[in-house]
């Protein structure tokens, strides 16, 4: 049967991710150096607890802004135009910072733009993934989320090659280049998404609430969350934490892996219709399997097995999450739900960074 999907909204939400994923390696890539260049090493460690806090408050802080002004009938949409509008912004002003000469004042702006720009490339997130559930049906769900996942974890698994091309670039080059993507993305996915969310919320609130399930749905969906966090901890911290994989480093296994998650996603997202709820149980389960696996058999080739368990468990789960809070979330709801289950999943990510 074919399915009819909105590939406009699918394709730029895609590319957003995508920026998203670029920026955050490019972060990654430099910040440790314009902190030695800027004698700024002391700051290392705060920043790594600032953009833990970051990644799980700021999130769900901007659902509840946006779900508030959709209540009053405002333009939630405002919400992610200014976090994309400042992002890029920031992009620019750190490419300005580090092409001029040092001075006290740069010093102190620094770290403070730094501060601002991991907060503002959070506070689109939720927004803009809301949207997904106002694009198409429910069974369709999985598939979209099987799309946006193979896009934005291929760009982390092909972290190595975006490196190199960061190091190409050089850092003013490659900050404007961020902004540029970020601000191009975000105005993109923004046109594309504009006229189906106005045309659906003509409909009375009343009339489009969902009844939620029983509980309270936003421990359900931090809950879930923190599921599906599993997965990305072990996968993006603790597998490159660990040392060498046969004749793999650990970041280069990692990076095999998010490969392998990310192809799962769009193939089981191809066939995923009903039955979400057992497939985001199968995958929680095997996530387990695998991250004990991993942690507790030195073995190679066992070692290897865990890893895949975790990234086939982490694509069942990832592509039927987020449908599935959707499921238990009244229409104005949707974007605080969404940054809860953005947020909660990346609790054990933080910790696993911090610790290490």
């Amino acid at each position: 049967m074919e399915r009819q999907l909105p590939w406009k909204q699918i394709i730029s939400l895609g590319a957003l991710n995508v920026a998203l994923g670029i920026s955050w390696i490019a972060y990654h890539e430099y910040q440790p150096h314009l902190l030695e260049s800027f004698g700024l090493t002391d700051m290392a460690r705060l920043l790594i607890w600032m953009k833990a806090i970051v990644l799980v408050c700021i999130p769900p802080l901007a659902g509840w802004i946006a779900d508030r002004m959709f209540r009053k009938g405002s333009n939630f949409f405002l919400v992610f135009a200014i976090g994309i509008a400042v992002t890029a912004m920031i992009f620019m002003v750190v490419a300005t910072l580090i092409s001029i000469p040092q001075s006290p004042w740069i010093l102190t702006a620094l770290p403070v733009m730094i501060a601002f720009w991991l907060i503002s490339m959070n506070i689109f997130i939720s927004p803009a993934n809301s949207l997904i559930e106002r694009f198409t049906s429910q069974e369709n769900l999985p598939l979209v989320m099987g799309i946006l996942i193979l896009a934005s974890d291929l760009s982390y698994a092909l972290e190595p090659l975006i490196v190199g091309l960061v190091n190409f670039l050089g850092p003013t080059l490659t900050f404007i280049t961020g902004g540029v993507l970020v601000g191009g993305s975000g105005y993109w996915f923004l046109k594309s998404s504009t006229a189906t969310v106005a045309e659906k919320t003509q409909i009375p609130l009343q009339e489009r609430n969902k009844p939620s399930k029983t509980g309270n749905p936003y421990l359900i969906i931090i809950a879930m969350g923190m599921a599906l966090g599993l997965g990305k901890g072990l996968l993006m911290e603790f597998i490159p934490s660990q040392g060498p994989v046969g004749s793999m480093s650990g970041s280069v296994f990692s990076f095999l892996m998010l490969g392998v998650s990310a192809v799962a996603a769009l193939l089981l997202g191809l066939r995923t219709h009903a039955n979400q709820q057992r497939v985001f149980t199968i995958g929680i389960g095997m996530m387990i399997l695998g991250g004990a696996i991993l942690i507790n058999v030195p073995l190679t080739a066992l070692k290897i097995t865990g890893a895949v368990i975790v990234a086939l468990g982490f694509s069942a789960s990832g592509i039927t999450g987020l449908p599935l809070a959707f499921q238990r979330l009244r229409e104005n709801q949707l974007i605080l739900g969404t940054g809860l289950l953005l947020g909660s999943s990346e609790i054990i990510s933080g910790i696993l960074e911090i610790l290490g």
